[in-house]
């Protein structure tokens, strides 16, 4: 029997039968990877946009000492935005208790130390050079950009209702060299300048000259100038309780060895002229030669001379005198504040 004939029958049909089913599993299994590279795609934006959708927790984990673990980062959110006024500010209380003390602001710096007009200052030390009179000034310390006001009262009401005016509604001091005589005219103006906190300086009592150099009459004499001095002081005290002293402005400017010794024998250790005269007494003068005259004689430490007479030109020209000291950097201040140290 041949070798052929010695295999079972049917061997060669299970042969073929194994080898089909081998090809139908490679092809089941071809087909699976395919549908998978098809589904797998799909599967993933899927999942990233459930992933991006998701709310992401904001707490953050530090990491323990000592644990040997490392901090876990988390992406980080931005905080809903809120009014800060609406945000609970600590205080010292909150944090140290009902006994802390609130912080301290620091103080805004400014050109010119800041001054309560309620205060007068004390009374400049003025050098004493044995001579007995007192002592003539002129201006004050050039260190500071301040200027001084002052306006004499000796005629009539004039217009010093408004220029108190103007002066309260910019929040502005002056000072102002009153005779006894105005003043019991006008004692309602006398109490507002006390009031807003403006300076009175003595300016005799009727304004005749203490030497007669600008009246042309004889000098009036030693008591004469001490009565002029001394009504005018006791007028006021009575009227608003003010100490005119050592402030003493004489009228007309006038001045001599003696009459500066009778003024300093009265207590007035200072008397106060000026270094810019606005001229606005003057016939014709005008309110811008005034402006001009004042502002090109504007210098730290200045004492400015105004009337408060009606028809002078001082007043019309007050308002840009006022704009052009304050664009200058000036600070207003009273004679006695201006003679501080």
């Amino acid at each position: 029997m041949s070798e052929r004939n010695d295999r079972p029958r049917g061997t060669t049909r299970n042969r073929q039968d194994t080898i089909a089913l081998a090809l139908i599993g490679l092809v089941g299994a071809l087909t699976l990877v395919l549908a998978a590279a098809i589904a797998l795609p799909a599967w993933a934006d899927i999942n990233a946009t459930a992933t991006a959708t998701a709310p992401v927790p904001t707490l953050q984990v530090a990491g323990v000492a000592g644990s040997g673990s490392e901090p876990v980062a988390t992406p980080a959110q931005t905080p809903p935005a809120t009014e800060a006024t609406t945000r609970p500010r600590a205080t010292a209380t909150d944090a140290a208790g009902e006994d802390a003390e609130e912080p301290t602001a620091e103080p805004t710096r400014t050109p010119t130390p800041e001054i309560d007009a309620t205060l007068r200052p004390a009374p400049p030390v003025v050098p004493d050079d044995g001579s007995g009179q007192s002592f003539v000034v002129e201006s004050g310390p050039t260190y500071r950009q301040e200027i001084a006001l002052t306006f004499d009262a000796g005629d009539d009401r004039g217009d010093t209702e408004e220029i108190l005016d103007l002066l309260a509604e910019r929040e502005l001091i002056a000072s102002f060299g009153v005779t006894g005589e105005w003043a019991e005219a006008n004692p309602d103006l006398i109490q507002r300048m006390v009031v807003e906190g403006h300076m009175l300086i003595n300016h005799s009592w009727s304004h005749g000259s203490f030497t007669g150099q600008s009246t042309g009459t004889d000098d009036p004499g030693t008591e004469a100038r001490l009565e002029e001095i001394g009504r005018t002081e006791v007028l006021i005290a009575e009227l608003v309780g003010y100490d005119m002293r050592p402030f003493f402005r004489p009228p007309y400017g006038d001045l001599s060895p003696q009459a500066l010794e009778d003024i300093a024998s009265a207590g007035y250790g200072v008397t106060v002229m000026w270094s810019v005269d606005s001229l606005g007494w003057q016939e014709g003068a005008t309110a811008e030669e005034v402006t001009e005259r004042v502002l090109e004689g504007a210098a730290p430490g200045g004492i400015v001379l105004f009337h408060v007479s009606e028809g002078f030109a001082d007043y019309p020209a007050l308002p840009d005198i006022l704009d052009g000291l304050a664009e200058d950097g000036y600070t207003l201040v009273t004679v006695e504040q201006l003679l501080r140290p």
